[in-house]
């Protein structure tokens, strides 16, 4: 049954990652927009990614505590 949970996690931290990462996301920050001389779109693209890895980073070091 254990192994059945953390299946599903899995699958939502990839679908929450791939809709996040995904057109109506990404349309929202694709402007003229510059922070610190960086495009809106560039940054929402790097912090999600690096977001992500550590969601999964959190997930993986709780799996391997319990």
């Amino acid at each position: 049954m254990k192994n059945i949970k953390e299946k599903d996690w899995w699958i939502i931290l990839v679908v929450v990652g791939v809709v996040v990462l995904n057109y109506p996301f990404m349309s929202i920050f694709n402007g003229l927009i510059y922070i610190a001389g960086l495009p809106l779109f560039f940054i929402y693209l790097y912090l999600g990614w690096i977001i992500s890895i550590f969601i999964i980073y959190l997930y993986v070091r709780f799996l391997n505590n319990s």
